[in-house]
């Protein structure tokens, strides 16, 4: 091999190994360790109630007293446990299908979700029924049925608002009483659209949240002066037109 042939080829060995070391130098330095929660199990913490089951436990929630109410998939549904997890009562029993979503209002009633029977029931802090949003054992997209819904939200001037998320692709809002007000999204990832609206809620502002687990953002219903706007935050971020 003539010589400069020689220092040629080593020239370009000589790039190739520098540009190799740069590379690795610039490799993305290993994330930090994840803190810790620092929780503590309690083994054994709901108790009281001689054969209790525990199954497949869809959503919890907290009363103003501080008591604990476990709605899950097996009976008792829905139980009420005081702070320290001793069992109560069991609370509409009969109700339930397939336990979704689980709120409680600032009057201590109880907002839940049912994807085995498509509705949304209110009950009293006694467990009375107060109201009933959809139609039991009924799956369509009406202005007044659902298909799976999932989770319920109120402002604090009662109005309230459905994630029909498991069958359909949408929010419902409805005033206090239960009447319907109007639909918002549909099927899609672009602007005012949902894949599954999964969880719902309402901030002290007016500010509506939703979850959109297939389409994995969060859209935001702004309230501006009283006019709302949607907004995305996670995978997009842009405005859609109002609902």
């Amino acid at each position: 091999m003539k010589p400069v042939f020689q220092l040629a080829t080593f020239a370009i060995l000589l790039a190739i190994g520098t540009i190799g070391k740069a590379a690795d130098d610039k490799q993305p330095a290993a994330p930090d360790p994840v803190p810790e929660l620092g929780y503590r199990v309690i083994p054994e913490f709901f108790h009281g109630q001689d054969g209790i089951n525990a199954g497949e436990a869809s959503a919890v929630a907290l009363n103003s007293k501080g008591h604990i109410f476990l709605f899950q998939r097996v009976r008792p549904m829905l139980a009420e446990y005081d702070e320290s997890g001793k069992f109560l009562r069991s609370v509409g029993d009969g109700l339930f299908t397939q336990p979704h979503g689980l709120r409680i209002d600032s009057d201590d009633n109880l907002w839940t979700t049912d994807v085995g029977s498509h509705i949304v029931l209110k009950l009293s802090p006694a467990g009375h029924v107060l109201l009933v949003l959809g139609q039991k054992d009924v799956a369509a997209e009406a202005d007044w049925l659902f298909n799976k819904p999932t989770d319920v939200a109120f402002e604090k001037n009662g109005e309230v608002y459905v994630a029909d998320g498991d069958g359909n692709s949408r929010v419902v809002k409805f005033d206090r009483e239960g009447n319907f007000i109007k639909t918002c999204g549909k099927y899609g990832t672009g602007p005012g659209e949902f894949s599954l609206p999964h969880s719902v809620v309402a901030d002290k502002q007016g500010n509506i949240y939703v979850a959109d687990r297939e389409n994995k953002r969060i859209e935001i219903q702004v309230s501006l002066h009283g006019d709302t706007s949607w907004r995305w935050v996670g995978m997009a971020s842009f405005m859609s037109p109002t609902c």
